[in-house]
């Protein structure tokens, strides 16, 4: 693989708490996103979080 200077990268390890704690606010991120473009209600929004932490 020829050595690209604008790219980097970075190997990460987790444990499998740190990678379920990860996807977790990933998906967050992703309602209020949705929540943000109109594309879910509040009300949406707020199960989804809630779902996310039990």
């Amino acid at each position: 693989m020829a050595n690209d200077s604008t790219e980097n990268r970075l190997n990460v390890r987790l444990t499998e708490k740190q990678k379920a704690a990860f996807h977790k606010v990933l998906k967050i991120a992703v309602y209020k996103e949705l929540h943000r473009k109109n594309k879910i209600s509040t009300e949406q929004l707020s199960k989804l979080i809630k779902m996310q932490n039990g």
